[in-house]
């Protein structure tokens, strides 16, 4: 079964590029082609009728506003040429180009090419590719951090956190907890979101962030756009689905911050404790899409190397069918009780070559924060 792994991660890959080449440039990225032109043009960015006027004249699909914070106008304002067709191939080469990077802290995390090369064959990443998403980025900044913390380099470990803040609302989710129990990893995660702050004021000025602002604002509505919250995989999805009342939405993320940061401060950091802090922030995330469960690949870290396929399998088989929920939530709540039996069951020692956040023996489970 090993044998065959590396040739079915392979073929995976080969025909999530495919896919990508072959998708539908309409879904998503008229949202990010149109902020890219309105950079370009030197016009405001977070007008939310101008990016709209602009997505008409590219898709038939109606208007899904851009929400993100200014990180990456430029490379996005570079790639938007006049013809759609080739503007959606080079910012989907970019996002590509990302995933391929997070190899190199995953090799470094697990200590196996094949586990990374199999980890990048989870389903959502083929999602995320095809619709031009910022997730890889987020997941980027997620492993960097994972690997300094590892290596005890805390502050440069919050500074690549940092990295996630193109969804702010994941990145804090991650970044908060770090003050209970790495606080020079949380210096180095404001330090880095400080940074970003300045640099989108430099980008957008007061005013685009204020229109920032004002989209987040109409899109927490959901009246009248793209944003299809019934089809998110996490509690915001249930909520939605079953016509249930919305204010659990913003309590339930709180509470998860809450959950993560007595987790870490209890339990102290490793692996398994990370894994089930990001499937934590996956399920009560008041914003996440399909694309977005790339970022369960992070759990699956401290797991066996066939686990992604399973997962992957899980999806594909109920993909286009309302099963596919319940799949993906399925893929959460198993991967939460495997990092916790892995970190019960103490195979997560704190030695070197263990799959464990901390390199050095220790006589507990915790460890004094750096």
């Amino acid at each position: 079964m090993k044998r065959l792994l590396p040739y079915a991660a392979a073929a995976l890959c080969i025909l999530y590029v495919v896919s990508w080449l072959r998708s539908d440039p309409k879904v998503d990225y008229p949202a990010f082609y149109s902020a890219g032109r309105l950079f370009r043009e030197h016009k405001p960015v977070y007008d939310l009728s101008a990016q709209c006027a602009l997505q008409l004249e590219v898709s038939e699909r109606g208007c899904l506003p851009y929400p993100h914070p200014p990180l990456l106008l430029p490379l996005m304002a570079l790639t938007a040429v006049d013809n759609f067709k080739i503007a959606h191939f080079l910012y989907g080469l970019f996002v590509l180009l990302l995933f391929v990077a997070c190899v190199v802290p995953l090799v470094k995390i697990t200590h196996s090419k094949l586990h990374a090369l199999v980890l990048l064959t989870f389903l959502p990443v083929q999602q995320a590719i095809n619709s031009t998403q910022s997730t890889p980025l987020v997941l980027l900044g997620v492993l960097l951090m994972v690997l300094f913390l590892r290596e005890r380099r805390d502050f440069l470990a919050g500074l690549c956190l940092a990295l996630a803040c193109v969804k702010p609302h994941i990145a804090l989710a991650l970044g908060v907890p770090l003050l209970f129990t790495r606080p020079k990893a949380f210096f180095g995660f404001m330090v880095g979101g400080s940074a970003l702050v300045v640099y989108s004021l430099l980008l957008v000025g007061p005013s685009g962030l204020k229109g920032l602002a004002n989209i987040m604002i109409v899109m927490s509505r959901g009246e009248g756009f793209f944003i299809n919250r019934h089809m998110m995989h996490n509690l915001t999805g249930i909520v939605y689905r079953f016509d249930l009342p919305t204010w659990p939405v913003w309590p339930a993320y709180v509470l998860g911050i809450v959950s993560i940061s007595f987790l870490w401060r209890k339990l102290d950091i490793s692996l398994p404790t990370i894994g089930i802090a990001v499937v934590l922030v996956v399920f009560t995330a008041p914003h996440l899409h399909l694309h977005d469960l790339s970022l369960l690949m992070i759990p699956m870290l401290a797991l066996p190397v066939w686990v992604p396929l399973l997962a992957t399998t899980l999806l594909v088989g109920s993909f286009g069918t309302p099963f596919l929920y319940g799949a993906s939530y399925l893929i959460q709540v198993s991967l939460a009780i495997a990092c916790a039996k892995r970190f019960a069951s103490h195979l997560e020692r704190f030695s070197p070559g263990s799959r464990s956040i901390r390199p050095t023996p220790a006589p507990s489970n915790s460890l004094p924060a750096a």
